[in-house]
């Protein structure tokens, strides 16, 4: 009963370091610090947990021409 409790929050506490992985996530290393770091803390673990659920934006890139035409692009 205890091996099974102990899995079970150790399972819960990676959690955040999995997700952030398994979605590919760029900065999954640094959640994986927090986590490991961090996570023994409730708020710690939520704020790992966030920023492994957190969707990515598509960053805006904004061209301006010599000849004053303006060109708007994105990385998705």
């Amino acid at each position: 009963m205890l091996i099974a409790v102990i899995v079970v929050f150790f399972i819960a506490y990676i959690a955040p370091t999995v997700v952030a992985f398994q979605r590919g996530r760029p900065d999954a290393w640094s959640i994986a610090a927090l986590n490991f770091f961090l996570g023994w803390t409730i708020v710690g673990w939520i704020l790992a947990l966030n920023r492994a659920l957190k969707r990515e934006r598509p960053r805006l890139f904004i061209h301006v021409q010599n000849d004053g035409q303006v060109r708007y692009d994105s990385d998705s």
